[in-house]
Order: C-alpha cells, then sequence, then structure tokens
C-alpha cells in the first residue's frame, strides 16, 4: 500500500499537478476525479506523509507554481496542530455527539435518514451521499457544499454531520472533519461561515445540477465561544535501558522501521480502528476494512527486516505497568482517547514535521502557511 501511495503521488505530478490550482475547484463526478490527487486517504493513514509528498513536489517543481497543491496538503497538519492546541473543541464535540445521538427529536433523525438513504429533496446531496457511502470519499468542494446545506438550509446540527462523514470517508481524521465541520457552521473563526450557492455548485460541477431547491442566504447562528489554548511541547522519549513494546495504529504508519531500530522492542502491539469500532460503533465497513489492509501490509514489509512478537490489542488484554510502550503520535481523538484511558505508560514519539510546524498551528491557517513557506525556502523542515 505505500507503493500504492508513491505511484499515485508520482501519477499526479506527471499527469495533473500543474493544472491543480485552476482545476481543482470542480467536482466532475464520481468517475472524474483526476483533476484532484486523491492522495488524501494515503496521507490520512500517512502511508505517505505531509512531509514526504511536500518534499517530492519540490523536488521536481519551484514552490510557485506548485504553491496551492502543498498549501492544501499542509491543511491537514495545520488541523492537527491546531486540536493540540485546543483539545477542549474535540472533547466538547464527543460529549455534544453522544448527547444528540441519545436525545436529538425524530424530525431531525428522518431528514438525515433521507440524506443517508439519497432520499432528500437536493439531488446534489443525493449524490455525495451515494458516492461517499459507495466509495469512501467526497471532492472537496462537495464536502464543503454538502457541509453547507446540512447545516444552514436544513438546519441539522453540525455535529451529527461531522460523525455521518466520519462514518464513510477513508481519509476522514478527527481534526481535520471536525474541524472543517465547525468552519462552515461558523465555528472556527467568529463571524465567518461558508455558505454554499446554486449558482457555485452549478458552475463547479459543469451545470450537472440544473435544478437546486432554495438554499439559506443567511448562515445559522449558533453561539460561538472561544476555546481555551494550551501550550505544547513534543519531545519524544529518549532511549529506554528497560524493555520497550512498540504500539502501532492506523494513524501514522510511515517509517515505523526506525522506531524498531531505535527502540528493539520485544512485542509490536496492534491497535485496529476494528477493535475501538467495537465501543465506538462509528466506522463503516469499508472504513474498517482499509485500516485492516493499511495495517496488515505494513507490517508484512516491517516483518520481512524484522525479528518480534506481533500481538492485535483485544478486550481481555492486560499492559505491563513495568515495561515502556512508545508509540507515534496519533493526534487528538478517539485513538488518543483510547489510548490514554488503557496504557497510561505510553510515550509518544514524534515526527520532525509535526514538532516543527504543530507549534505554529495555534491561530489561523494564513498564518501558519507564511511560516511553513519560510521553513521551504530555508530548506529548514
Amino acid at each position: 500500500m505505500h507503493e500504492l501511495a508513491k505511484d499515485a503521488l508520482n501519477r499526479f505530478m506527471n499527469e495533473a499537478l500543474l493544472n491543480y490550482a485552476h482545476q481543482r475547484n470542480f467536482d466532475l463526478g464520481k468517475e472524474n476525479h483526476n483533476n484532484v490527487s486523491r492522495l488524501s486517504h494515503f496521507i490520512r493513514k500517512r502511508l505517505i506523509s505531509e512531509e514526504r509528498v511536500v518534499k517530492k513536489i519540490l523536488s521536481s517543481f519551484d514552490l510557485g507554481p506548485v504553491e496551492k497543491y502543498i498549501q492544501e496538503v499542509c491543511w491537514r497538519t495545520y488541523w492537527k496542530g491546531w486540536l493540540c492546541h485546543y483539545p477542549s473543541v474535540w472533547d466538547n464535540y464527543r460529549s455534544e455527539l453522544d448527547q444528540l445521538l441519545k436525545n436529538a427529536d425524530a424530525i431531525t433523525f428522518s431528514k438525515i435518514k433521507d440524506l443517508e438513504m439519497s432520499n432528500s429533496e437536493f439531488e446534489c446531496l443525493n449524490d455525495w451521499s451515494e458516492e461517499l457511502q459507495e466509495t469512501g470519499y467526497l471532492h472537496n468542494h462537495a464536502r464543503m457544499w454538502f457541509a453547507s446545506i446540512w447545516v444552514h438550509t436544513l438546519q441539522l446540527p453540525w455535529q451529527l454531520g461531522a460523525h455521518f462523514f466520519m462514518q464513510h470517508l477513508l481519509d476522514g481524521d478527527e481534526a481535520s472533519n471536525t474541524l472543517s465541520w465547525r468552519w462552515v457552521a461558523g465555528l472556527h473563526t467568529k463571524g465567518k461561515a461558508y455558505l454554499a450557492s446554486a449558482k457555485n455548485i452549478k458552475k463547479f460541477t459543469h451545470s450537472r445540477y440544473e435544478k437546486i431547491p432554495e438554499m439559506a442566504a443567511r448562515a445559522v447562528q449558533l453561539e460561538y465561544q472561544a476555546p481555551s489554548f494550551e501550550n505544547i511541547e513534543l519531545k519524544s522519549p529518549a532511549n529506554t535501558k528497560g524493555k520497550v513494546h512498540l504500539l502501532v495504529h492506523g494513524n501514522d504508519l510511515e517509517s515505523l522501521g526506525a522506531l524498531v531500530k531505535r527502540y528493539k522492542p520485544e512485542v509490536i502491539y496492534i491497535l485496529s480502528l476494528r477493535h475501538l469500532n467495537k465501543q465506538l460503533k462509528i466506522y463503516s465497513e469499508k472504513v474498517l476494512k482499509f485500516d485492516d489492509q493499511a495495517l496488515e501490509q505494513t507490517l508484512h514489509q516491517l516483518s520481512l527486516s524484522q525479528d518480534f512478537k506481533v500481538i492485535s490489542i483485544e478486550d481481555d488484554i492486560s499492559f505491563d505497568q513495568n515495561v515502556d510502550y512508545v508509540s507515534y503520535f496519533p493526534g487528538q481523538g478517539y485513538m488518543m482517547d483510547y489510548l490514554q484511558d488503557k496504557i497510561p505508560n505510553l510515550k509518544y514519539v514524534y515526527k520532525p514535521w509535526d514538532q516543527k510546524l504543530f507549534p505554529y498551528a495555534n491561530k489561523g491557517f494564513f498564518p501558519f502557511w507564511k511560516k511553513v513557506k519560510q521553513f521551504l525556502k530555508q530548506e529548514d523542515i
């Protein structure tokens, strides 16, 4: 799967990268997404990382002609770093979602069921819902339109929309998904929401949808509360002298060989989304299979050059408090919530890319991007 990611990047660089800035906003239908990279599900697992994508592209192109694509790749880093600075946003989302799933009214669930069954009054929403559930993917512009209609026109809770996307997106990570929905709803930047328009949808779908029902002309006014800020310190643990066990999860599958070489673990534990889903009951079978395959192929590659015992984490497993456990940092979200609860003596290893950039993801994206560009120009990243 790592090789598939590299091949997909090479193909995009050869065929579509230089036209990306001009063509990226067009959603031409589920069989025709060749104007975008379709790397997001690989990057989400870090089968190929943001850093590797950026460096590979800049080894062949100057920044100017490819800046828009590099910028889009760095949005994922920004969202992950931002949520580290404002972890209460994730905690509040989980709490609010739990309450909505238990207590939302029948009309709300009826509207959502229509969308899930592709049976709403919006032909475009029906198509996007079908594509999402069938393929695990939606064009980014379609995600924005979908979320805007969900929140501002249908006036459904944004948390339930984010939940629907997380169920089905192969590239869905908690930071990008949750914070993107908050942005559309007007909760990421005070006073700024995203409103879809029929004109915009028609233009960027090449008029596939001529008859679009009336959409909201004003954003729903949701109560904005500035989240509390936390400084973050991203220091990886030093080499340990005692026993070390490595924990592998699907949130970062690049360069695991470096961890094995550094810490020489006796045991590697595997934490899959399938195990998490026994409790969470969130992910579709398509998402679970993708995670299973990514873990299986990564561990197979690793086993070709290393000798270790592999244990899949199950319900009855216990963790030795006298052993150090190390893992690549999973980012704020369901995986990290589980790990903090089950393995208090787990230590996170941070990628240099994250260590360098996360501290600057504390305000808006464009101040963050300005700093990224400085590093890129200095080749200090």
